[in-house]
């Protein structure tokens, strides 16, 4: 699932989770708070895994940009080295 999914469904099912808690507090049922607590805590992972992959990206994204920038810099330097012989 994207980034931008995991958080989407996260945060649904974190607000359906506090809605559940709620009614289930108010109509005295602890089934249903049970659920909606779980519900919550399955959208806060959902989340949480939408923020780890979005910094996932970002890492890959900077470790591909140094290495093609440090193989940038050695063909240069061959290339300098070449043309002074």
């Amino acid at each position: 699932m994207s980034e931008f999914k995991n958080k989407a469904k996260g945060t649904f099912n974190e607000l359906k989770g506090e809605a559940k808690q709620k009614l289930g507090k108010a109509m005295d049922d602890t089934s249903m708070q049970a659920d909606g607590l779980k519900d919550e805590v399955k959208g806060k992972a959902q989340k949480k895994m939408g923020e780890v992959q979005g910094d996932a990206k970002e890492a890959y994204s900077e470790a591909k940009k140094d290495v093609v920038d440090k193989v940038d810099e050695l063909k240069e330097r061959y290339v300098d080295k070449k043309e002074s012989k």
